[in-house]
């Protein structure tokens, strides 16, 4: 298995990877995205496939895995990676978001937006499929009052038209990230 690294190339790469653990798969999301707290029922088996591309700053990963929480605390916070949007398209299955005071059920084709210098949760209670972009909070240079009313809020549902675009935009990577590493 190949261990993916945080953003920072400035030409594209490939990461496939699996997890027949939870304790591998912690890691590697770790070290793929942030600092995360992971966690699974006991005594269930667990599998994670994972694949990233980037370039320059920009991740793309598709997430398949059994059900788990992923967990943004304090703590994870403190470790770093605070300088982060990610936008999530959930491809199958379900999930609940939770962030800033707020809880979305995301079912498949929502769109979402949180923040990594934030706590957030995210329970996935069956297996699923997720495509998550993460990029540079500075890329957007947006105020922060604004990007707080975007979080864990279904973008598919309130803002329609933008949505439509972004999904297309990221619906088209799953097919892509392996094409997208071959180009250096």
């Amino acid at each position: 298995m190949r261990t993916a690294q945080r953003p920072g190339s400035s030409h594209a790469e490939n990461r496939p990877a699996q997890a027949e653990s939870l304790s591998v798969f912690r890691s590697l999301v770790s070290s793929s995205f942030v600092p995360l707290q992971i966690s699974a029922e006991s005594g269930r088996p667990f599998f994670a496939r994972m694949s990233s591309a980037d370039a320059d700053d920009v991740v793309f990963t598709e997430v398949a895995a059994k059900p788990h929480l992923v967990e943004r605390t304090p703590e994870t916070i403190a470790d770093g990676g605070s300088g982060y949007y990610k936008v999530s398209l959930l491809l199958s299955g379900s999930s609940i978001l939770v962030q800033d005071g707020r809880e979305l059920v995301m079912r498949p084709g929502d769109l979402s937006v949180y923040d990594t210098s934030r706590p957030y949760s995210l329970l996935f209670a069956e297996d699923f499929r997720n495509l998550i972009m993460m990029f540079p909070k500075s890329r957007l240079e947006l105020p922060a009052a604004f990007t707080e009313q975007l979080t864990a809020v279904s973008l598919s549902q309130q803002h329609a038209p933008l949505s439509s675009v972004i999904t297309a935009f990221l619906s088209q990577f799953p097919a892509q990230l392996t094409q997208l590493g071959d180009r250096v």
